[in-house]
Order: C-alpha cells, then sequence, then structure tokens
C-alpha cells in the first residue's frame, strides 16, 4: 500500500574559544546559547575603585552565549586584569563564589577569566587577605531599540512572557515550567529567572533573580536603575493552573492512495483520512506517543501505533534534537465490496528531528520523522515532514506490503 498525503493538522489540549597568550580559568562546563544580541566590548565600562590600580580589558573575540539553569541566556567575555609588579602571591580575586590566583610576569602581574557582562556582581581584588580594589561593569547609553537590548529567550514563548517598564536596559530573561501535586492532578508554575546589569534591587542581592509565577498572577517588582530613579518592572505571562500531561492532534487532509496485487498496478485515488495524534508526557525529556490514521475510499485501511519516545541528544542551544520512536504498530486493510482482507502487527522502529523555533519564528517546529520495518518478510515504510505550531502542515508518505499485496 502506497500513500501521498498532505494534511492540516489541529491541535488541542485534555487532561492534561580564542588562543591567548595569557592562561585563562572559565568556570566548569557551559551549553553554548545562540547571539542574541550583537555586543561589543565598547558597550562596556569597567569602573574601579581601591588603592591598587588594575588595568582592566574586555577581549571582545571571545564573546559567548551561555546558558544558566537550561533557560537563562547570558553573555560572557574573557577578562585580563593587570596590576602594577609585585607578588603574585599576595593577590587573589573573588568572582562567581570562586577564589582565582595571580600570575607574576616580567613587568606586571596578571590574571584572565570569563566575566558575565550581564551579572552587577563585582569583582573583588585582595592583597594578602585585605580588600584592595572592586571592578563594576556598567553599559554605556547608546541610541538603540529596545529590542537590541531586551532577551526574552525563547523557553518563554510558549508562556507569552510580557515584561513592561523597561527602559533601553540590557535584559535577558528565561523561563522553566514546573508542576506540583498528584499524577494527573498538578497545577503549573511557571518559574522566571531575569538578569540585567542596570537594573538591581534593593540592597543589591545576587543574581540571577528568580519568580515562581502562579497562573493568572503578574508580579510587580520595584528596581533601581543606573541613574539611582525607583521603577516597578510588571512581568505576566499566559499559562494554564492544571498541568496538562496529555496533548493530542487532530488531522485531516487528501491522500493520493493507491493498492494494487503483485505487479498489478491499481488505479491512483485521492482519499480523505482521519488522523489522530497523543502526546502522554512522562518527564521532560520523555513521554508516550500515540496515533491512529483512518482512510475510507470504498475500501478501508487503518494505522495505529504506540511509542516511547526521549531526547537523545541536542545541538544549537538545544532547539535541534533528535528524538527515537520505540514500540509498535497494528495495520489492517479491507478490499473494497467485501474483498480480501490483511492485518499486521509490526514493529517499525523509528526517530524524529526537530527544529524548534525554525528560522527563527517562536513555537514554529519543523520535524522531519520516519519509521522502518524491522520485518524483511513485511515491507513498511513511514516517513513524514511537518512544519508549524498549534495548526500545522504535514507531507507524509507510507508504503506496506502483505502476502504480495501492496498498498
Amino acid at each position: 500500500m502506497k500513500w501521498l498525503a498532505l494534511f492540516l493538522m489541529l491541535s488541542s489540549f485534555h487532561c492534561l574559544a580564542q588562543n591567548d597568550s595569557i592562561p585563562s580559568i572559565s568556570f566548569g562546563p557551559m551549553v553554548i546559547g545562540e547571539n542574541r544580541i550583537p555586543l561589543q566590548a565598547s558597550d562596556f565600562i569597567i569602573r574601579t575603585n581601591g588603592d591598587l590600580p588594575v588595568e582592566a580589558n574586555l577581549q571582545e573575540e571571545t564573546l559567548q552565549w551561555i546558558r544558566y539553569n537550561k533557560t537563562l541566556l547570558l553573555p560572557r567575555m574573557k577578562i585580563v586584569l593587570k596590576v602594577p609588579k609585585e607578588s603574585a602571591a599576595r593577590l587573589h580575586v573573588i568572582y562567581g563564589g570562586k577564589t582565582l590566583l595571580f600570575q607574576q610576569d616580567k613587568d606586571f602581574s596578571f590574571i584572565s577569566f570569563y566575566f558575565s557582562l550581564f551579572d552587577p556582581s563585582p569583582i573583588s581584588i585582595f592583597r594578602q587577605g585585605k580588600l584592595a580594589s572592586t571592578l563594576r561593569l556598567d553599559s554605556r547609553n547608546r541610541k538603540s531599540a529596545e529590542q537590541e537590548r531586551t532577551l526574552i529567550d525563547y523557553s518563554c514563548a510558549p508562556y507569552g512572557l510580557n515584561i513592561t517598564g523597561i527602559n533601553n536596559e540590557f535584559f535577558s530573561a528565561g523561563c522553566l515550567s514546573t508542576h506540583q501535586g498528584n499524577f494527573g492532578d498538578e497545577t503549573s508554575t511557571l518559574e522566571v529567572l531575569w538578569i540585567s546589569p542596570d537594573l538591581e534591587l534593593a540592597g543589591n542581592p545576587p543574581a540571577p533573580y528568580v519568580i515562581n509565577m502562579k497562573a493568572g498572577i503578574p508580579a510587580q517588582i520595584e528596581v533601581e536603575d543606573k541613574k539611582g530613579e525607583i521603577r516597578t518592572l510588571t512581568i505576566s505571562a499566559n499559562f494554564p493552573h492544571r498541568f496538562h500531561r496529555l496533548k493530542t492532534a487532530l488531522g485531516f487532509g487528501p491522500y493520493i492512495y493507491q493498492s494494487f496485487e503483485s505487479k498489478i498496478e491499481g488505479k491512483r485515488t485521492y482519499a480523505f483520512p482521519i488522523m489522530l495524534y497523543g502526546n502522554l508526557t512522562l518527564a521532560p525529556s520523555s513521554s508516550i506517543r500515540f496515533f491512529d490514521a483512518f482512510i475510507y475510499n470504498k475500501s478501508n485501511f487503518n494505522n495505529a501505533g504506540a511509542y516511547f519516545a526521549y531526547d537523545l541528544g541536542s545541538a544549537l542551544d538545544n532547539r535541534f534534537k533528535i528524538i527515537p520512536l520505540l514500540g509498535l504498530q497494528a495495520i489492517s486493510f479491507r478490499q473494497a465490496d467485501g474483498g480480501k482482507s490483511y492485518s499486521s502487527l509490526l514493529y517499525p522502529q523509528g526517530f524524529e528531528f526537530v527544529y524548534s523555533h525554525a528560522f527563527g519564528l517562536k513555537n514554529y517546529s519543523l520535524v522531519y520523522g520516519m519509521f522502518i520495518s524491522t520485518a524483511s518478510s513485511e515491507p513498511y515504510k513511514n516517513l513524514w515532514i511537518r512544519f508549524g505550531r498549534k495548526v500545522f502542515g504535514e507531507l507524509n508518505y507510507i508504503s506496506w506490503k502483505k502476502n504480495g499485496h501492496y498498498a
């Protein structure tokens, strides 16, 4: 049996590094993210305070965007600190919860490490245990559109995160959906992480800042900008109170349909299938998926399957995923006017390649997937390409052979 289909899916929800001559230090494994805002070293000013003269330089060519807690995108560059020649053993830096040590060159003592451009936390330099100097990063004012400085990560796109009160400051926000309660009867919480080098909370607590949002309740935060003015940020999001584990999709559209015995070609015709898809979330990276495809055009065909799916690997800042599909399918076919009927229980295994937020379109996905039969005596192929979000189009090809009958 062979089918080529183009149909529309309607979704619904139910129940549910640059080489350096100076050694450098990095803080553990990082997930490299997209360069979402074009940053330059000249966008920032390093201000020093203390009795130890410090020369500080950001190395623009080392810019990286890294992910914090899998959601928040943060930019960082290597910073090189140089101080007048003295015993390096007397000096150390405290930054990012770590103690970093200087080295001594012929003319100066130096240190190099990655420095977060959006973290307002200072760099502290100590001499023989006493604070000698501090360094803080300020952003320069420049004429630019707000979207060039404000980054709301793709992880927030499904929830329509909206932030008011930002006035052309550097700002980054990311989202993580969590849930609590008994399985199947859980409430949702949206964890919003945000950070800004230009906006601080009273008392300068360590960033990033976290808001655990309940459905339907916006958050208001009082912040202070670099001019010392007090402002209120309002953060709102759109997500259901109840956590929906089960998602379903209904599809319809024309198939180019053909069936034949052995080498006797059957006439190609059009058929209009009904497609049902379901996805039961078990954990953030695993689910049970099922589908059923029913076609009637004098003869009738039904193809149903259930699969365990899990995220095997990811790339491109977690927007490209490989998802194996492990399970089974039941296929049945009955010829028109009470003719022959065929049925099988098959174990074709498959996978999907998923490109989320494809081509920069938020919440749109481009998916390529296929099933291949594990039984040579009963060949079966199922390939599909899908693009869209809640409403999406899919191009699908299916072929099956049983006892000399092709369809």
